[in-house]
């Protein structure tokens, strides 16, 4: 389930149907775009996932959902702060959980410090690795009920001329570069 930032906006990429006034009913696998939630659905449920309260109201307090790979150091640690800024509840996707861990702990102490909700959590992820990928947006769907951003940092970089370059380096940066936006981009638009 996505929000899309906006009060009752929802899209929804499964076929469902109302099982009463207040719930509506879907399969993990579909063809049909739901674009909007009927107004009297209150619950979303799916089958063999979970069910999602939906909170339409002006002060739900309803936070944007970012995912951020690569997220633990660098760059992509200065992305998560931004989006922090901005008030996203962020999850920091690295191979590194433990630093993961420890950035959304500095986090989310802040947060506290600052009389503010969490802010942040770590999910471990390889980007180059399918079942790590998949598995990593289900734990946020799972946690949070959908994503609303998210951002494909993770990377790697392995100079060399192509004619003294190790095919093994190659590969390396061509199968987290490449392959793993590729997958990012196929679990996360679903």
């Amino acid at each position: 389930l996505t929000f899309n930032g906006t009060v009752g906006a929802s899209i929804i990429y499964s076929t469902g149907e109302c099982s009463g006034d207040d719930v509506l009913t879907l399969d993990a696998e579909g063809a049909e775009n739901i674009d909007t939630l009927p107004d009297n659905v209150n619950t979303v449920s799916v089958n063999g996932i979970g069910s999602f309260k939906i909170d339409r109201s002006e002060s739900s307090g309803y936070r944007k959902i970012a995912v951020v790979t690569g997220g633990a150091q660098g760059f992509g640690a200065g992305v998560v702060e931004e989006l922090v800024k901005k008030e996203y509840f962020v999850f920091i996707a690295d191979m590194n959980l433990e630093g993961a861990e420890k950035f959304a702990g500095e986090l989310n102490k802040a947060a506290a410090e600052n009389g503010k909700a969490e802010t942040a959590a770590a999910v471990k992820v390889n980007v180059a690795d399918e079942d790590s990928v998949e598995n990593m947006v289900k734990e946020v769907v799972l946690a949070k009920g959908g994503l609303d951003l998210f951002v494909n940092n993770a990377g790697v970089l392995k100079a060399g001329s192509v004619k003294e370059q190790a095919l093994a380096d190659f590969e390396f940066v061509t199968k987290v570069n490449y392959t793993g936006y590729f997958l990012c981009v196929k679990y996360a638009s679903r």
